[in-house]
């Protein structure tokens, strides 16, 4: 298995003329307008740049002992309407103040993924059309990710995206479409004892949307998941008890066409096992309480063409209040009524959790969306910020940040616009002076060098050296 993306220093790339060229260029640019930095107290922190997936597979997650992932597909730009190549799961886990980025060997076009209390993460994914869908278990050390692939024998559809949840006594299992000769909804879970799956038909619907899953004070599984039947979108709720499943139509409507139809329906259990479900349909968000026989409640109200395309997520926080995210809107709902509160970046939301201490922690992308380079982002109100120097926000402080240095003191909006979310005249202000600007390029040089003030970072290569000893001489031949 590999372990992501290798942190190193790569070469620059340009010959010293280029390089000359470019940072003479740095010395006649005055000190920059400050722009106005993160709204409120959420931390932005990249998880991956340019990235393709699609946004209901990813997975933000925290374990009760601190331990926070996120989990995506990545893959090539047009994996997923493109009909471009599949792509592998991702998990980055946050290691102190930087991702530990490990990837799965098996490809897939879309993964699904659940935390244990432990810290470690499951992924189920659905395979490549003409391969099988996948298991996989990362644990928190990192010695390799355990992969399998599903036997056919369990008779898994190898295209529809599968759900997966971590039952209360920290087992995985997972619900994914039936294939041609088991057609409906398959529910899939390990034998604690002999350690092989048990697989069962819950429902002879299958899904038209992705499935959600989890479990109940009795810890009972529940899934739901919206399917298509005689031209109209249903969400289904399926329910074990005891021995056998139930099952109801929680909503329904006609077939308007691919935006004003499809509703998605994701649930969630609070900390007691009380499931509750949000979903959407014909633009307005419902929430109610499976357990209890409070009507549905309509918290957001008419979202019109834009709840269409958008997956939602529920979540509860340690209280057992529910959350929903859609869109760049979080709702929670506390003492009787919902709140809104808009995340600090054009965003379009894919998973919300929360971690012990009730900080809310929101995955999603920002940019293109659905089509073309897709940006994924955590925001969280417990993160560790960016450090000084990390222009790009990811992989930590490495050669990979000069040329978006570069960019931000010469095209302060160009840099806003590629690196969407981080704040330049933070993390550019390497003296800490409160000011972005030229004087910044030495220190900025130093954290290259090794110099006492700089945050230590890998060894440079012997290009990277030469490139940033002329930038040195530059500056010195400026004073």
């Amino acid at each position: 298995m590999g372990n992501g993306r290798q942190v190193g220093v790569e070469k620059m790339g340009r010959d010293s003329k280029q390089g000359l060229a470019v940072f003479f260029a740095f010395l006649l640019i005055g000190i920059l307008a400050p722009r106005a930095g993160a709204e409120g107290d959420w931390v932005v922190r990249p998880v991956s740049w340019d990235d393709h997936y699609h946004t209901e597979n990813a997975d933000v997650m925290v374990s009760p002992r601190g331990h926070v992932a996120v989990g995506y597909t990545s893959g090539e730009i047009g994996t997923i309407f493109g009909g471009g190549p599949p792509g592998v799961a991702t998990i980055a886990r946050l290691d102190g103040s930087e991702f530990d980025y490990r990837e799965a060997n098996i490809p897939s076009y879309a993964a699904t993924f659940a935390m244990d209390e432990f810290g470690g993460v499951y992924y189920a994914s659905n395979g490549t059309y003409s391969s099988d869908p996948a298991f996989g278990y990362d644990p928190v050390a990192e010695e390799g990710m355990q992969e399998e692939l599903f036997s056919p024998d369990l008779h898994l559809d190898d295209w529809a995206t599968p759900g997966i949840a971590v039952d209360r006594q920290g087992t995985p299992a997972i619900a994914c479409a039936g294939d041609t000769s088991q057609k409906g909804t398959r529910f899939l879970q390990r034998d604690t004892e002999s350690g092989q799956w048990v697989a069962e038909t819950i429902s002879s619907r299958s899904r038209y949307s992705g499935y959600s899953v989890c479990f109940d004070t009795n810890n009972h599984p529940a899934v739901g998941f919206s399917t298509f039947e005689a031209n109209l979108y249903r969400l289904i709720l399926v329910r074990r008890a005891g021995s056998v499943w139930e099952e109801r139509i929680v909503g329904e409507t006609p077939n308007r066409g691919y935006f004003m139809g499809k509703p998605r329906i994701s649930i969630a259990a609070n900390s007691n096992g009380e499931v509750g479900l949000a979903y959407v349909i014909e633009g307005e968000m419902f929430f109610e309480r499976a357990d209890g026989n409070d009507a549905p409640e309509r918290p957001i109200g008419d979202l019109a063409d834009s709840g269409m395309l958008l997956p939602h997520s529920l979540a509860f926080d340690p209280d057992g209040n529910p959350a929903i995210v859609l869109g760049n809107v979080l709702w929670r709902l506390s003492g009787g009524s919902w709140a809104q509160e808009h995340l600090p970046l054009k965003f379009l939301a894919s998973n919300v959790t929360f971690d012990a201490n009730g900080n809310p922690y929101v995955v999603g992308l920002v940019d293109n969306y659905y089509t073309g380079a897709s940006n994924i982002v955590l925001l969280g109100k417990n993160l560790p910020p960016l450090a000084r120097g990390d222009m790009d926000g990811v992989y930590g402080i490495n050669t990979d940040d000069i040329n978006p240095f570069i960019k931000a003191i010469t095209d302060a909006n160009g840099y806003a616009e590629r690196y969407t979310g981080l704040d330049a005249n933070v993390l550019g202000d390497i003296n800490a002076d409160g000011a972005f600007n030229v004087d910044d390029i030495g220190p900025f040089i130093d954290v290259f060098t090794g110099t006492p003030s700089a945050a230590p970072v890998p060894e440079p290569a012997c290009l990277a050296l030469l490139a940033v000893g002329g930038l040195a001489a530059l500056r010195r031949r400026r004073k």
